[in-house]
């Protein structure tokens, strides 16, 4: 459970302090749990074939507010592949294939889970928990945010409290787990 202030501030004062804790028994049996117990709440098909590098993008509602398409585009050009959200709209799913090419976009009814499960590479952005469970499984995450923000999104003090230099920690993650002032509460 995460309880997150109103407060886009307060949120990021209490995560960046919470990195300062030390790392609990507590902290790295919930870091374990987070990339081993995870479900995937869309309960979607199998994928066909891994994928070594996917980028989990943003659904259509928000993904022009939080994905820097030139950073996805990059990424594409060094092999990526895109998993759509499962609720993207139709339109969003054929612009992307237009601009990305359709043989990088991958079925948005393709369980997400697995592909995380399978991928070596991560990429996501501050809306989505997929970054923060991929750092539990010890995959390598990249952000694809952009750098102007319109909003704050539900992780993003997690992930701007645990980023050295644009790498995630997972000891900073760790510490914040084992804080008993960061918001986050076992279930």
């Amino acid at each position: 459970v995460y309880m997150k202030p109103a407060s886009a501030a307060r949120a990021y004062q209490i995560m960046r302090t919470s990195t300062l804790e030390p790392i609990t028994e507590e902290g790295e049996m919930l870091f374990k749990d987070i990339g081993t117990n995870n479900n995937d709440k869309y309960n979607l098909k199998k994928a066909r074939k891994s994928y070594k590098f996917v980028i989990f993008l943003a659904g259509t509602n928000c993904i022009n507010d939080v994905m820097d398409f030139d950073k996805i585009e990059n990424a594409v050009k060094q092999g990526a592949y895109l998993k759509c959200h499962p609720l993207t709209s139709i339109g969003l799913v054929t612009n992307l294939k237009n601009r990305f090419g359709a043989d990088k976009i991958i079925d948005k009814k393709v369980s997400g889970h697995q592909l995380l499960e399978e991928a070596a590479i991560v990429g996501c952005a501050e809306n989505s928990e997929m970054g923060l469970v991929a750092l539990a499984k010890g995959k390598t995450v990249y952000m694809f945010d952009l750098a102007k923000r319109s909003r704050s999104w539900t992780y993003t003090p997690i992930y701007r409290a645990i980023s050295d230099n644009g790498r995630l920690n997972p000891n900073k993650f760790k510490s914040i787990l084992s804080s008993r002032y960061s918001g986050l509460i076992p279930s």
